[in-house]
């Protein structure tokens, strides 16, 4: 049996209990209605992921986590469930003790909840405190039906906004190598940080190749955006990565230099690709789309390097013209041997390999 104690109220004429259970108690008698369409083929929920589940509990334990939300179950039989010492706190608002005999289904939280069972495996203690929102008597359709409202309303975070909060707005200290682990993040702070305020300020600067092209955090996309900010950053990320002229600018934090190069360079693309960098057809390639804004970002990184002392707009462009695939006709989305190949993990890297040869070939035949 489940005891705890509640708190009572109304949303119109649904009663929804407010508890807080033991972490032993929770684990006693819940169950999951999976769809399956042999077995349970009137089941609604999702089969549950052992990683999501893994790693929540890897943040109760390691990361000295907290439940920050509710889970949402429902007892489906009215006859298990006793309240006791009912007491009115105010009109629709009431306080009592809940005693759970069995009947309890899981309507969202179900990897909370696994996670859960799996930190009390190894050692959360077992009155841990979980919050749940308790409905009583829904029938499975009706359960079936708010599983859909909630996770159909829900959307997760794009990914261009975990970056700002995950270089912008939390703060360091905070961010836990347990914690990194548990949220999946493999991005290095300092040049994760320094690659957004790059391409920050190469979206905002007015003399900028790619001055407000870029489609920001929360922003929608227009006809006149090309890329995700997310792309630029990440891509750039990899440039500084492969180049130690870049990475040393990125160490020591010279935005300055580095936004002045990023933009002679993307200038010196324009005049190697005038059609595909063009406001009126650009659209018809896909160099400043996903795949050529990753792959020309990518390989940045070894034009600095490869330019010398002249890193200037036309010490770049010195060094793009060896790299002979690069051309509208090639960009060309429908046509061209680079838009044609799409944007999969495997085009990209193929692109990108095809770039770096070329320049390697050309620097050894001129050595």
């Amino acid at each position: 049996m489940i005891k705890c104690r509640t708190f009572e109220f109304n949303q119109g004429i649904k009663t929804f209990y407010l508890c807080l259970i033991k972490a032993k108690e929770i684990l006693s008698d819940c169950n999951v209605d999976v769809y399956d369409s042999i077995k349970n083929p009137e089941g609604y929920q999702r089969m549950p992921q052992p990683q999501r589940a893994k790693r929540f509990s890897d943040y109760l334990t390691k990361c000295e986590g907290t439940f920050d939300s509710t889970c949402f179950l429902n007892i489906r039989d009215e006859k298990e469930v006793r309240i006791k010492d009912r007491r009115k706190l105010a009109d629709g608002i009431y306080t009592g003790t809940m005693e759970i005999n069995k009947s309890l289904f899981i309507v969202d939280g179900q990897h909370r909840i696994k996670g859960l069972e799996l930190a009390l495996k190894v050692g959360l203690k077992k009155d841990f405190l979980v919050p749940v929102l308790i409905t009583i008597g829904k029938k499975q359709p009706d359960e079936a039906l708010s599983f859909l409202i909630i996770n159909r309303t829900a959307k997760g975070i794009r990914a261009d906004l975990t970056d700002e909060l995950i270089l912008k707005t939390i703060r360091e200290k905070d961010l836990t190598d347990n914690l990194k682990t548990v949220l999946g993040l493999t991005i290095q702070r300092n040049i994760g940080e320094f690659a957004l305020n790059a391409a920050k300020r190469i979206n905002e600067d007015g003399d900028s190749f790619w001055c407000d092209k870029m489609i920001l955090p929360n922003q929608q996309r227009t006809k006149e955006k090309t890329v995700n900010q997310r792309v630029f950053t990440q891509s750039l990320i990899d440039a500084i990565k492969s180049s130690s002229s870049l990475k040393r600018t990125a160490n020591i934090g010279d935005l300055e230099q580095f936004v002045i190069w990023s933009k002679d360079y993307w200038n010196a693309i324009a005049r190697t690709c005038p059609l595909a960098c063009s406001e009126k057809d650009w659209r018809k390639y896909s160099l400043l789309k996903r795949a050529g804004v990753t792959a020309m970002n990518q390989i940045f990184g070894r034009i600095i390097d490869d330019a010398g002392q002249d890193r200037s707009e036309k010490g770049l462009l010195r060094s793009l013209a060896k790299i002979t695939s690069l051309s509208d006709d090639n960009w060309h989305a429908k046509e061209g041997r680079f838009g044609k190949l799409g944007t999969s993990f495997t085009a990209l890297k193929n692109i990108y390999a095809t770039l770096e040869m070329e320049l390697d070939s050309a620097s050894l035949f001129l050595k």
